[in-house]
């Protein structure tokens, strides 16, 4: 018994270390040692039919940090949103107030 589980764990083991993996370190991605770019990145996502909504919206966060209009103009839609949520709440509890 001891036998088979010495074998069963050699064949998981090499099972596990012969899988090929992407690594992310500090904004490069790297496979077996060798550094990705992005196409081959959208590509293996694409294979592999994973984390596509993820890949996007990286991609797009990515060049809006490249990109200081594109930042400045998505902090000022989400402070629009924000002051217009804001007042919508203000005047309905003000609305409610007027009523009772």
């Amino acid at each position: 018994m001891k036998l088979l589980t010495t074998i069963a764990a050699v064949l998981i083991s090499i099972s596990a270390f012969s899988q090929d993996y992407v690594e992310y370190d500090n904004g490069t991605f790297s496979q077996n040692g060798e550094e990705l770019s992005l196409e081959q990145i959208k590509h293996l996502t694409l294979r592999y039919q994973t984390g596509i909504g993820d890949f996007r919206k990286g991609n797009y966060f990515n060049r809006m940090h490249m990109d200081g209009d594109r930042g400045i103009g998505y902090t000022a839609a989400n402070f629009i949103g924000g002051a217009a949520a804001g007042l919508q709440e203000v005047l309905g509890s003000y609305m409610v107030a007027l009523s009772l």
